[in-house]
C-alpha cells in the first residue's frame, strides 16, 4: 500500500536527483524581461502582516496546535526585520460569510497526489462546516496556464454570479499560475472576481523547472496517472517562460490580491524536497523546498507574510491523507493548515 502511494511523487523526486548537481540552476539568459528585487514598499506592495498574525494567532489559540506541533502561533509566521510592530488594529465588520465564494486551485500533479489528497482539502471541509462556502477546482495536472484557463473558465460557464456576492479565488504553487491566465484570458468571468490569494503560489515560475528536462516529468505523469492536459505544465513554471509572460500581461485592476509565501530552514523541509531545497539555496535560503520566497508576490499584492513550513507542509496534509508516508519521506508535515487557512479566508472577508 504505502509503495503504490508513494510512487509518483518519489519517482519524481528519484528523477530530480539524477540531475547534474554541479551544473548552474539557471542559465544565461539575453532576452529575459528587466526585472528588480526591492522591499516591498518600493515594488507598490501593500504590507499586510501585522493586521494577518494577529487574525492568525487568534484562529490558532481557538483551534490549537496541529498534534505534534509546537506551541506558538509565531512559529508557523516568520516575522522579518521590517515587519511593523504589534499593535491592535481595528477590524473592519467583515460582510456576511454567506455572501462570499472561496474557489481553490490546485498544483502542478495535484490530481496524483497519495490518497486521494487535494491541496488543503482537509481544512476546507472543516472550515466547510463552519459555514464557509469553498470550492475546488481540479484543473489537469500537466496542463499549461492557458489549458487549465480554459477548464477554470468551463466551471464557471453556467455559474450565476449574484450582485450581493463576492468572488474570492485562491491558488496553490502552479494553481496560481493557471488563475493568473484565467483572469487575463477571460476577462467575461474576471469581471465577476473581487480578491485573488496566491498561497505559496509560483507566481514567478520556480527555478528549478529550468533544471530537469521534461521526459523526467513525463515518466512521473504517466506513472502517476496525472492528466497530462496540453503537456505544457512544467515548461510554465520555468521562470524563462512565466516572467515574459507577466511582463507582457497586466492583471486586471479591479481585483484586490493577497500573497501569503513560505519559506523554512533546511532542518524543516521534509526529505523528497531537500533537493530542492538545496538547489534553490545557491539562489536565496529563504525557499520552501520548491519556490523562493520572493518568487511568490504577486504585483501590487497585500503581502500577508511568510508561512514557516516547507511546500507541501503548509498545504498538502500527508500527516492526515497518507500517514505512511508522512512518517518516512515526508517528515516535516506538522502545520496549522486549518487555522492558516481560515485566517487567509477572514483576512480577505474583512478587506471585501
Amino acid at each position: 500500500m504505502l509503495s503504490k502511494a508513494i510512487t509518483p511523487l518519489s519517482l519524481l523526486i528519484t528523477l530530480v536527483l539524477s540531475g547534474c548537481a554541479s551544473e548552474p540552476i539557471l542559465t544565461y539568459e539575453s532576452d529575459a524581461p528587466a526585472q528588480v528585487l526591492s522591499p516591498i514598499r518600493a515594488a507598490g506592495v501593500e504590507d499586510g502582516r501585522v493586521r494577518f498574525r494577529e487574525v492568525f494567532c487568534e484562529r490558532f489559540d481557538a483551534i490549537g496546535p496541529p498534534p505534534n506541533g509546537k506551541p506558538s502561533c509565531y512559529d508557523y509566521l516568520h516575522a522579518l526585520s521590517d515587519e511593523p510592530a504589534p499593535e491592535k488594529q481595528a477590524a473592519r465588520s467583515p460582510i456576511a460569510l454567506a455572501s462570499v465564494r472561496f474557489v481553490i486551485v490546485p498544483g502542478f500533479m495535484g490530481d496524483a497526489a497519495p490518497g486521494g489528497m487535494r491541496a488543503l482539502g482537509t481544512s476546507i471541509d472543516r472550515l466547510a462546516g463552519k459555514g464557509y462556502r469553498i470550492e475546488y477546482i481540479q484543473v489537469s495536472g500537466g496542463g499549461g496556464g492557458d489549458y487549465n484557463a480554459q477548464q477554470i473558465a468551463a466551471y464557471f460557464i453556467n455559474r450565476r454570479f449574484p450582485e450581493n456576492e463576492k468572488l474570492v479565488l485562491l491558488g496553490y504553487s502552479k494553481g496560481t499560475i493557471d488563475l493568473l491566465h484565467f483572469l487575463v484570458n477571460n476577462p467575461e468571468h474576471a469581471r465577476h472576481v473581487d480578491a485573488m490569494v496566491s498561497y505559496a503560489g509560483a507566481v514567478n515560475g520556480s527555478a528549478l523547472a529550468e533544471a530537469f528536462p521534461q521526459v523526467m516529468i513525463d515518466a512521473a505523469m504517466f506513472l502517476g496517472g496525472s492528466d497530462p492536459g496540453d503537456n505544457a505544465g512544467f515548461r510554465a513554471l520555468k521562470p524563462s517562460v512565466q516572467m515574459p509572460w507577466l511582463a507582457a500581461h497586466r492583471l486586471p485592476d479591479h481585483i484586490a490580491y493577497f500573497s501569503l509565501a513560505a519559506f523554512t530552514d533546511r532542518d524543516n523541509v521534509s526529505g523528497m524536497l531537500r533537493d530542492g531545497y538545496d538547489r534553490l539555496a545557491q539562489i536565496n535560503p529563504k525557499n520552501d523546498g520548491q519556490l523562493i520566497f520572493y518568487d511568490q508576490i504577486l504585483p501590487r499584492s497585500t503581502l500577508l507574510g511568510y508561512m514557516n513550513g516547507d511546500h507541501w507542509a503548509v498545504a498538502l496534509p500527508f500527516t492526515e491523507k497518507a500517514i505512511g508516508m508522512a512518517s518516512t519521506v515526508v517528515t516535516r508535515n506538522v502545520f496549522p493548515r486549518d487555522a492558516m487557512l481560515e485566517a487567509v479566508l477572514l483576512y480577505v472577508r474583512e478587506s471585501l
